[in-house]
């Protein structure tokens, strides 16, 4: 798992529109069942109108028609999953949405919302550290080394500055474990990053969500490109 991850990493740290290539090997019949697996997750949600399949390797991928975020999903993971939330009266469906999935023992959700009236990357990094503390109130600022996944915008828009935030817990079952919250602004849209791993597997995890993150945020800041 290791090595595709930092595979993956290599990967995001090229153009996205090399990054959604086919990987070398992927059969017509992984696509077909990727697809299949995507065109599912978005029936689930009852989210067509919502969510294209975007799914061109052995991946499952869909992408958030109103802000352009493009989210990926282990293929199979149980935890796989599309949420529309409801904002509140006036808010139309879908300026609030979230995407699951579990990757090589990571849980990992990206989420676009489009509050009323308009939040600061900076207030939603606030409450989403706020949220972390509520579910684990003995949660301790992380004090190890990070990774991050740099990216070659020459020529093309920079990407938002992220706002980010990173604990230890104790998860109940596990034990120490890290947890994070990135976040970063575009458009009106914020773009939010939840990941939680164990601490054995954080070096993997750091670099999945590097991988995922960038690509979201090369997903709405290009969303006019052909991907």
């Amino acid at each position: 798992m290791l090595k595709s991850l930092l595979a993956a990493a290599i990967l995001a740290a090229a153009p996205l529109a090399a990054a959604a290539q086919p990987a070398p090997g992927v059969t017509a019949e992984q696509i077909s069942r990727a697809r299949a697996e995507a065109d599912a997750l978005i029936a689930a949600a009852d989210a067509e109108a919502l969510f294209d399949n975007t799914t061109d390797s052995d991946v499952p991928t869909v992408r958030h028609k109103p802000s352009g975020l493009v989210c990926a999903f282990e293929p199979g993971e149980a935890d796989n999953g599309i949420t529309i939330f409801e904002q509140g009266v006036g808010i139309p469906r879908g300026e609030d949405v979230g995407c699951n999935s579990t990757f090589g023992g990571a849980h990992h959700t990206l989420y676009a919302t489009r509050y009323r009236p308009a939040m600061s990357a900076e207030r939603a990094l606030s409450d989403a550290v706020a949220a972390i503390r509520r579910r684990f109130p003995d949660a301790r600022r992380y004090e190890g080394s990070g990774t991050s996944i740099e990216v070659d915008r020459e020529g093309r828009q920079p990407l938002p500055p992220t706002h980010s935030a990173a604990f230890t817990i104790e998860l109940e079952g596990v034990g120490p474990a890290y947890t994070s919250a990135r976040v970063a602004e575009h458009d009106s849209w914020i773009i939010k990053q939840r990941l939680t791993v164990e601490m054995s597997k954080v070096t993997a995890g750091q670099l999945m969500g590097g991988m995922h993150w960038t690509r979201a945020l090369e997903s709405i800041v290009d969303r006019d490109r052909s991907i």
